[in-house]
């Protein structure tokens, strides 16, 4: 409490931890290990200008990030290609680097909202507005480091495959944009 009238809260949530690559008992996964990071910063003030009339501000930032590695991709994240053998009596076998990784998502916000309540007689009074401010990276390299297909095991064997995949352009498979938002309302719940 900073005075009578005005309260002010600070919070922070944090969270980081990491996601083990699927695996049973006879095999391990290609499917990556994730790492998921996540901080929010929020401060609150709320002030009492006259009794029934109140004004409520927020800003909170926060930060959310959520790679996964590959598993085989020894100590270049972007070393390894992925293998796929059809012609199986069990369908297809994977093995190697999935195709889709190394992959991550990176979200940075910014968050400004104030409300401003107003109780007159019967009616109360409501206005405000929130701006949110987003600046979002996101990896998705698919194919990047190479996808061979065999069409069967003696292909394989024999290193005859039957298509090579590669994905490669501007950014090596990383988009980044802003996404910005401004909201105003204004409302009156009225009890007749």
């Amino acid at each position: 409490n900073i005075d009578a009238k005005t309260r002010v809260s600070v919070r922070d949530n944090f969270t980081n931890f990491t996601s083990g690559n699927n695996q049973g008992s006879s095999h391990l996964s290609n499917q990556g290990i994730g790492h998921d990071k996540f901080n929010q910063l929020v401060g609150e003030v709320m002030t009492a200008w006259s009794a029934g009339f109140i004004n409520e501000a927020l800003l909170q930032y926060s930060s959310d990030e959520r790679p996964i590695t590959p598993v085989f991709a020894g100590n270049d994240t972007l070393a390894g290609t992925e293998f796929r053998i059809t012609g199986l009596t069990s369908g297809n076998l994977f093995f190697g680097q999935r195709d889709s990784l190394p992959n991550n998502t990176r979200e940075r916000k910014v968050q400004v909202k104030d409300t401003v309540r107003r109780t007159l007689g019967s009616h109360g009074l409501k206005a405000g507005t929130e701006l949110l401010f987003m600046h979002i990276d996101n990896l998705f390299p698919s194919n990047r480091t190479g996808q061979y297909q065999y069409s069967s095991v003696a292909n394989y064997v024999n290193d005859i495959p039957a298509t090579f995949l590669q994905g490669y352009g501007a950014g090596g498979g990383e988009t980044s944009w802003n996404q910005d938002t401004y909201a105003v309302f204004v409302s009156d719940n009225f009890r007749p």
